[in-house]
C-alpha cells in the first residue's frame, strides 16, 4: 500500500456563527473511530462538540474556550488568536491574559488569548524558545466562567510543560507559572470579543520545519452540508502536537523523557507478515518494507502515539505495545524480517520468517495445514 503522511491542509469554520475551526480529515476520531480518540468532545465543558465518521458536529452554544484545541493530538482544531506570538525580544518575560478580561482593567502589556485553557503544551514550549519566563494571569474568574473549572484551565498544560523541561534538562524547571491576580467579578466579560480576523499564529512555521512544507490555515466558509468526503485509505494523519513538542524540546536543548516514547515488540514465532499492523497505524509510525529479498515492518518511535491499534488488529496476536524502558535510537528500525520466497504448497509468492527456509508457506496454506493436522489428530485420537 502506498501510504501518504498528510499534514493539516486547511481549516474551516465548524458552523456559520462559530469561530472554532477544524479539519475532519486530520481527526483521529473521524478517520479511525472515537474509540481511538474522542479527546475534544470529552473535554468540551458544555458538551456541544461531538465527532463521528461524518466529521465534527458543533451544536449552538460554543463559547470559544478552546479546550478542545488544547487536547487535539493532530492539530485538527484551531481558534483564531492561537497560538500567541510574542512581540517582545528574546529573553523577556511574557504574561498571558484572557480576552474576557477587559483591556481597561487588565494587563495592557500581556499577550491576550481567547482562554488560557486553549494553550497547548507545544504553544507553551514555543514561547519558552523566545522568552525567559511565561506567566499566565489568573483573575479568579475561572470558576464563574461559562466554561467553568475547579482548577485553572491551563494547569494541566503548565504542569506538563514544566515536567518536560525538568526531565529534559535535569534541573527543576518552573518556566511556566500561573499567578493569582484577582480582579472584581463585576468586570468579568462573559464572552470573548469577536476577533475572528486575528492571525492564527505560528502553526505554519511549526509544520514547515517539521515536515518540509507548510500547512495552509485559512478561514474558509463552512464546508457544504451533505455526504462526507470518502476517506482516503492510503492517507495517514500527522501527530502534529507530538512532533511540535519534540521540535521545541530540541530547540531548548532538552531531552524528552523516556516515558514520552513507546516500544513495540513483534513475536517472530507468531508473525505471518500480513502487515495488517502497518496498514492500521493511523500516523504511519509502522510501515511495511520490501527490499526485494526480505520484507516486513519498520517502526519510528517519534511518530508513535501509543494508540495500540496495531496490536488490537494483528490477526496473529503477535505484537505488543508498551511504554519505552530506555530512549529509542532515532530513526526507523526494522521490527520484523521475512524472506521473500514461494509457498511450498500452492506456489504463490509468500513472505516467510527468515528462519523458515525448509518449508515456506503462505498464511492461507499455513492455516490449512494446521487445520488439517488438527482434524487428522481428532479423527484418529485413541487409535
Amino acid at each position: 500500500m502506498d501510504i501518504r503522511l498528510q499534514p493539516v491542509a486547511s481549516l474551516t469554520r465548524l458552523a456559520p456563527d462559530a469561530r472554532l475551526l477544524g479539519n475532519a480529515e486530520a481527526c483521529l476520531g473521524r478517520r479511525h473511530g472515537t474509540g481511538l480518540c474522542s479527546a475534544c468532545s470529552t473535554t468540551c465543558p458544555l458538551g456541544v462538540l461531538t465527532i463521528s465518521t461524518d466529521g465534527f458536529d458543533l451544536a449552538p452554544g460554543c463559547i470559544d474556550c478552546g479546550r478542545c484545541v488544547a487536547v487535539c493530538p493532530t492539530h485538527a482544531l484551531a481558534l483564531p488568536g492561537l497560538p500567541p506570538v510574542p512581540n517582545a525580544h528574546k529573553g523577556n518575560k511574557v504574561r498571558i491574559e484572557c480576552t474576557r478580561v477587559p483591556e481597561e482593567v487588565g494587563d495592557t502589556a500581556a499577550l491576550r488569548v481567547p482562554c488560557s485553557g486553549a494553550l497547548k503544551v507545544s504553544d507553551l514550549l514555543a514561547l519558552a524558545t523566545e522568552t525567559s519566563h511565561v506567566t499566565i494571569l489568573d483573575r479568579g474568574w475561572c470558576a464563574q466562567c461559562n466554561a467553568g473549572s475547579r482548577t485553572h484551565p491551563a494547569r494541566p498544560q503548565v504542569d506538563a510543560a514544566n515536567a518536560l523541561l525538568t526531565a529534559g534538562t535535569g534541573e527543576k524547571a518552573l518556566h511556566f507559572t500561573i499567578a493569582h491576580r484577582p480582579l472584581p467579578a463585576a468586570e468579568h466579560r462573559r464572552h470573548s470579543p469577536d476577533n475572528a480576523s486575528a492571525p492564527l499564529g505560528g502553526r505554519r512555521s511549526f509544520l514547515r520545519h517539521l515536515l518540509g512544507h507548510a500547512a495552509s490555515i485559512t478561514e474558509a466558509p463552512p464546508a457544504p452540508i451533505g455526504a462526507p468526503a470518502a476517506v482516503d485509505g492510503r492517507a495517514r494523519i500527522v501527530p502534529a502536537e507530538r512532533l511540535s513538542i519534540l521540535h521545541h524540546l530540541r530547540e531548548l536543548a532538552a531531552v524528552p523523557p523516556v516515558s514520552f516514547f513507546h516500544q513495540l515488540h513483534i513475536d517472530p514465532e507468531r508473525c505471518c507478515n500480513s502487515q495488517v499492523c502497518a496498514h492500521a497505524c493511523p500516523v504511519a509510525a509502522l510501515r511495511s518494507f520490501d527490499d526485494g529479498t526480505h520484507s516486513g515492518v519498520r517502526f519510528e518511535p517519534a511518530l508513535c502515539i501509543g494508540c495500540g491499534a496495531c496490536a488490537r488488529l494483528c490477526p496473529e496476536d503477535a505484537l505488543a505495545v508498551t511504554v519505552a524502558q530506555q530512549h529509542p535510537a532515532p530513526g526507523w528500525r526494522r521490527l520484523s524480517t521475512h524472506l521473500n520466497s514461494t509457498c511450498f504448497d500452492c506456489g504463490a509468492p509468500c513472505k516467510a520468517p527468515a528462519k523458515a527456509l525448509d518449508d515456506p508457506l503462505c498464511p492461507a496454506c499455513s492455516k490449512s495445514r494446521a487445520l488439517g493436522n488438527e482434524l487428522f489428530a481428532s479423527l484418529f485420537a485413541g487409535h
